[in-house]
């Protein structure tokens, strides 16, 4: 048993008997805390242990849903840079955590948005900081235009890519096409790669002899029309720039063709027809397309009979008549993409297991409506880990099954079973005792077993 994972999943597990809380928040843990930190059920003893003994992350989360007052990280510098840009953080701790030796800890305070100018001038004098400075959500003008000077590229870069600096910094730090150095090229690249610079100077770069400028270009949202076209002639990059919902249905539906179909296919603007013609060769994936997930009621009707059928199976909220049909399809690629749908019912899931076999086990086992027997019957079938994580997930899995599970050598189906609702309450005693057993022995470098 890999008891770290198991811990974290039991951590998680939602049908925990009283005393196995109170014993798992005792053992704690980095394994444990921030699972424990997220539960409903937490009582006060439990809360002011993990905020006392906890780690840093989990006092995070306390403060977050109000279990913990703001005061109790007031010495706990992480914690303080943590809770920065969602909490007011009184000024005064912040120059207490700008004093701190840890270079790594000032500089996530200097990334803050809510890092105070003056204090973002302190920590701009430290020449360790100053490309976290540049790069900061709170970057002042005043600073954007120092940096934009720096003779550190590097320093440079942080500003191109920053995308609170002036507009005008921006521009200026793009301008020089003409310039063939490397340290140009970056500057042009985290430009070109950066929403909020100014198009004009962006558009200039269209040409550029670097692919990876180009490739940033091609997935920006506000070129102009001539620029689109300009890129969809590019072999370089006209796969990027096909996904991109930016360029309108026309230049979308040119560049619609099948060595292009799988950049195409995830282009949430892309027309259901142009998408039909393709649907033949398109891979069917664990989730839908984007343009299949928007879909409206009206579409779905319009193309659930057509080559759309298998994709359109994926529809988060399919009409029920429509969603009736798909699980007794003959065409085992409709039954695949619909088989892990709640509308599909038990029996459904029967037959169309009887029907295709393992072509649509991964849906069938991740169906909430899986019954039972069905979860044996796919297990008994030399089940790929993937299945398993999933059997060892499902809360209509056999308490039996769920806690021979535990001891798995693939840690995310042991950890999986270990959150599972099902786990007998003698399982997490198990568990527990062996715990236990190491820190007994001296095996444990902490709390828990190494």
């Amino acid at each position: 048993m890999d008891v770290v994972w198991v811990l974290g999943g039991l951590a998680a597990n939602p049908a925990l008997t009283p005393a196995a809380l109170d014993r798992l928040v005792a053992v704690g843990g980095w394994a444990v805390d921030d699972e424990l930190a997220a539960r409903a059920d937490l009582t006060d003893r439990h809360v002011e242990q993990l905020a006392r003994h906890g780690s840093i992350s989990a006092l995070v989360t306390l403060v977050r849903r109000r279990r913990v007052p703001l005061a109790a990280v007031e010495h706990r510098p992480w914690a303080i840079v943590a809770l920065l840009d969602d909490h007011d953080i009184p000024e005064a701790w912040l120059w207490r955590v700008a004093a701190e030796r840890d270079s790594e800890l000032r500089a996530e305070l200097a990334l803050a948005a809510a890092c105070p100018p003056d204090l973002l001038r302190l920590l701009a004098q430290d020449p360790d900081l100053v490309s976290s400075v540049a790069a900061s959500a709170a970057l002042t003008p005043a600073l954007a235009e120092e940096f934009a000077r720096h003779p550190d590229v590097v320093v440079r870069r942080a500003v191109a890519a920053n995308r609170d600096a002036p507009a005008s910094v921006l521009a200026d730090l793009a301008a020089d096409i003409g310039d063939r150095t490397e340290a140009a090229y970056e500057l042009q690249l985290a430009v070109a790669g950066n929403p909020a610079a100014p198009v004009a100077p962006v558009t200039a770069l269209v040409g550029h002899p670097s692919r990876l400028v180009r490739l940033a270009l091609a997935e920006r949202s506000d070129l102009d029309p001539d620029s689109y076209r300009a890129l969809a002639r590019d072999v370089e990059v006209r796969r990027e720039l096909a996904a991109n919902p930016a360029v309108g249905e026309p230049l979308i539906r040119e560049l619609a063709t099948n060595d292009l179909r799988r950049w195409i296919s995830r282009n949430p603007a892309l027309p259901l027809d142009v998408l039909a013609d393709l649907a033949a060769g398109i891979r069917i994936g664990p989730a839908p397309l984007p343009r299949i997930a928007s879909a409206t009621q009206v579409e779905i009707r319009r193309f659930a009979a057509g080559p759309l059928r298998a994709l359109l199976a994926q529809h988060p909220d399919l009409p029920a008549d429509v969603a009736a049909t798909m699980p007794d399809d003959p065409d085992p690629r409709v039954a695949r993409a619909v088989a892990s749908n709640p509308l599909v019912t038990a029996d459904q899931l029967r037959r169309m297991t009887a029907r295709h076999g393992g072509a649509v086990a991964a849906g069938v086992v991740r169906n909430p409506n899986c019954p039972r027997d069905l979860l044996d019957d796919l297990l008994g079938t030399e089940a790929g880990r993937r299945l398993l994580r999933a059997v060892a997930a499902h809360p209509n899995a056999a308490p039996a099954t769920v806690a021979a599970l535990l001891d798995h050598d693939d840690h995310l189906v042991a950890s999986s079973a270990a959150a599972n609702p099902a786990l007998p309450a003698e399982a997490a005693e198990r568990i527990l005792a062996v715990v236990s057993e190491c820190d007994q022995a001296g095996k444990s470098g902490s709390s828990i077993c190494s």
